[in-house]
C-alpha cells in the first residue's frame, strides 16, 4: 500500500477516535472507533504478508493466504464478540459501517495509487 491510502487510513481512524470521545459511553461511537481501528490493523496484517506470499511457491502461498485469512477473520470475530458483551448489537453493527469504512477507503486509494 502507498503512503496515501495509509494516511487516509490513519484520518478515519482518527476521525472515529474523535466521534468516539464526543460521545464516550454512546455504543455506536465505540463500535465506529473499534471498527475503524480493526479494520486497519486487519490492512496492515494483509499488507504485511503480502511480500512473503508474493515470494513463496504455489502450495506455500495457497497456505499462507488461508493462515492470512483465518487470522484476519479469527481478529474481527474476537472483537466483534467483545463488542457484543460491552455494547449490544447496536456497537456491533456500528462496528462493520467503521470497519467497512475503513477498508472502503484504504483500499479505493490504494488500487488508485497502483495506476
Amino acid at each position: 500500500m502507498r503512503r496515501t491510502a495509509v494516511s487516509f487510513g490513519l484520518l478515519v481512524v482518527a476521525l472515529a477516535f474523535i466521534f468516539w470521545a464526543l460521545m464516550p459511553a454512546n455504543p455506536v461511537s465505540i463500535g465506529i472507533m473499534a471498527g475503524a481501528a480493526t479494520g486497519f490493523v486487519n490492512l496492515m496484517m494483509l499488507w504485511l504478508r503480502s511480500g512473503t506470499i508474493v515470494q513463496a511457491n504455489f502450495v506455500r502461498a495457497a497456505v499462507g493466504l488461508q493462515v492470512n485469512f483465518f487470522a484476519r477473520a479469527a481478529v474481527l470475530v474476537l472483537v466483534l464478540l467483545i463488542l457484543r458483551r460491552l455494547v449490544g448489537t447496536s456497537g456491533d453493527i456500528a462496528f462493520l459501517g467503521g470497519f467497512l469504512l475503513e477498508e472502503a477507503v484504504v483500499l479505493i486509494l490504494a488500487v488508485k495509487e497502483q495506476r
